[in-house]
């Protein structure tokens, strides 16, 4: 085993692929960007992956578990609508994938879907082989149909409810792990009333919220500030129900990734959250096995540049050390030259890749469209947990290199 190139910044021993077990979907968002982005480069994948390419896959991130002493592999199933692969091929997929990678490694299976397709079979298959559950919704019944409509312009929220209500009552005796809930930030909505219907009506305990996939080429910069007053209302449903003493185990994904890098704890205080997640490698495997990055990027010119690799014909190492790869790390792991001179330079890293891309200038070394949202967030957050027992001292050391801290009194920003 010899390690990866300097430009990996990053160590990682744990991986995340996000794997295209189906590339149709069962209904139609119009915000998708997968199918509604301007890319149709999906009509040329197969519908459903094949047992083939899954054992193909399997045998592909094997030898990169092998290569790179890898000692956790996730695999979410994506699409599409995931769901959409019948049964017996989805036992036999897991099957495989388990015989050939969970002797090597520690082996997590995911699966992303809209929840319209889950029946007692599918909850009785996602507990034998321990998949755990991510459902796609937008919120309460009037939000969610604006934009998640069938091909039909139909509604599609009842359908998932159903699925939802049936993993509810399969809880723990079927399925080990609590399942969640993901939804798309959209600055027209209310942020704590989403948030209240996934706790309050439909017993949602997990959930993530996530800033649309746009960048410079398809902003409007006019709505920029409303997804800061978003993230803050949302912070503050959050921690108004976490204070009640039997709202404890509320995980917001969003919310617990700033406090951990702000620096709290909250298995010892009242003003934190726990550790960091460890470092994932992210990367896309399409139905047909061709590997790429994170299929965001497929509405930009970037994606095009991935070349065609394919799990047959390469190796995970090969692939992590082509160009392009090994320039997406370096956005990952270094903050845009504008960004250099910010105090939340630590917590933000300049964001997300998609969200800094711009064709016309510096392709990834920008600030993201979404910065002055994220400060006030970052902003607003911050305040609240001085005002609710964080000592300053801590923040500041969360926020400022210890060259940085001696130069200053306190954190200004």
């Amino acid at each position: 085993m010899t390690p990866l190139p300097l430009s990996y910044s990053r160590k990682f021993n744990s991986i995340e692929v996000i794997l295209k077990i189906a590339e149709r979907c069962n209904i139609n968002c119009s915000y998708c960007y997968y199918f509604n982005g301007g890319n149709n480069d999906f009509e040329q994948m197969p519908a459903i992956i094949s047992l083939k390419t899954i054992e193909s896959i399997a045998l592909f991130l094997k030898q990169g578990v092998l290569d790179l002493g890898l000692t956790e592999v996730q695999i979410d199933f994506h699409g599409g609508e995931p769901m959409m692969m019948n049964k017996s091929r989805f036992i036999s997929m897991c099957r495989l994938l388990n015989s050939i990678l969970a002797p090597h490694t520690e082996l997590r299976l995911a699966i992303q879907t809209n929840a319209m397709l889950i029946d007692e079979q599918w909850i009785d298959i996602f507990g034998q082989f321990n998949v755990h559950i991510g459902i796609s919704l937008d919120g309460p019944k009037h939000y969610n149909d604006k934009y998640r409509i069938d091909h039909h312009g139909r509604s599609t929220y009842e359908q998932s409810l159903k699925g939802i209500n049936l993993l509810n009552e399969a809880g723990k005796e079927k399925l080990p792990n609590s399942f969640g809930a993901l939804a798309v930030i959209n600055p027209e909505f209310s942020a704590k009333e989403i948030f209240n219907h996934f706790v309050n009506d439909l017993g949602i305990n997990r959930m993530d919220f996530l800033l649309p996939d746009s960048h410079y080429d398809n902003f409007d910069f006019s709505s920029e500030d409303d997804y800061g007053h978003y993230l803050c209302e949302l912070f503050d449903g959050w921690f108004d129900a976490w204070k009640e003493a039997d709202n404890k185990a509320l995980h917001v994904r969003t919310i617990k990734a700033l406090l951990a890098k702000l620096g709290g704890d909250l298995s010892s205080s009242q003003y934190g959250f726990t550790e960091d997640e460890p470092e994932m490698l992210a990367f896309t495997i399409r139905s047909n096995g061709v590997l790429a990055y994170d299929d965001v990027l497929r509405t930009t010119p970037l994606w095009q540049e991935a070349g065609d690799y394919n799990v047959e014909t390469t190796t995970l190492r090969s692939f992590l050390e082509t160009k392009f790869m090994l320039e997406l790390n370096k956005a990952m792991t270094s903050a845009p030259e504008k960004c250099q001179d910010c105090c939340w330079v630590k917590v933000c890293g300049g964001g997300s890749p998609i969200n800094r891309y711009s064709s016309v200038n510096n392709s990834l070394n920008n600030p993201s469209v979404y910065c002055s949202s994220l400060k006030s967030f970052y902003s607003h957050v911050s305040n609240t947990l001085l005002k609710n027992g964080m000592p300053l001292e801590r923040l500041k050391k969360s926020l400022f290199t210890p060259d940085e801290l001696t130069q200053l009194a306190e954190a200004e920003c």
